[in-house]
C-alpha cells in the first residue's frame, strides 16, 4: 500500500510539472492558440474533422456538454466558429470553423524529453505501465491487471487433491 501512495505522489508531481511547463509555453497567448485546452482544443479538434456536433466534441475532448456549449458561444462571439443545423438531422447543430478560426496559428507545446537516459526497453515498460495507470483512472482495469487478478482468485478457496 505504501508503494501505491508513493507512486500516486510521483504521478501528482509529474502532473504539476507538466502543467507548469504548459503554462510557461502558453503565457501571453490567446486562448484559441493553445491546442491543449478550451477554445484551442475545439479548434484543434475541428481541424481534424470540421462540422462536429457538440456531443461529438464533448466526447472527444472529455468535457461536459454545458462546458462545450459555453466555449462555443465564446468562440462564436469571437468569430472563430459558427453553428449550423445538420442536413441529416435537423435537431443537431454542427460546429464549423470560420475563416478567422482557420487562420488561428496554434502554438505546439514544446516537447519535453522526459525519457532522456531511458533505454528503449525501459521506455516501452514505462509506456505499458502508464497505459495501465490510465486504464485504472478511467475505471477500465487493464487486461494485464485482470489476468493477474484471476490468477490470484484461482488459488484461493479451493484445495486440490482433497475431497470432503
Amino acid at each position: 500500500m505504501q508503494q501505491s501512495k508513493e507512486a500516486y505522489a510521483k504521478l501528482v508531481l509529474i502532473q504539476d510539472l507538466i502543467e507548469k511547463h504548459r503554462r510557461r509555453t502558453f503565457a501571453g497567448r490567446r486562448p484559441e492558440e493553445n491546442p491543449t485546452v478550451g477554445q484551442g482544443a475545439v479548434i484543434a479538434s475541428l481541424r481534424k474533422e470540421d462540422g462536429q456536433s457538440t456531443k461529438e466534441l464533448s466526447r472527444s475532448l472529455g468535457v461536459g456538454i454545458s462546458t462545450i456549449n459555453e466555449t462555443i458561444a465564446k468562440m462564436e462571439k469571437a468569430g472563430l466558429v459558427v453553428r449550423r443545423q445538420s442536413s441529416q438531422d435537423g435537431r443537431v447543430m454542427l460546429v464549423h470553423q470560420t475563416e478567422r478560426g482557420r487562420a488561428v496559428q496554434q502554438v505546439e507545446p514544446e516537447s519535453l524529453d522526459v525519457l532522456a537516459g531511458f533505454s528503449d526497453k525501459e521506455a516501452a515498460a514505462l509506456d505499458q505501465a502508464l497505459d495501465r495507470v490510465i486504464a485504472n483512472l478511467q475505471g477500465k482495469p487493464s487486461k494485464a491487471g485482470k489476468k493477474q487478478g484471476k490468477k490470484e482468485k484461482k488459488g484461493k478457496g479451493k484445495k486440490k487433491g482433497k475431497k470432503k
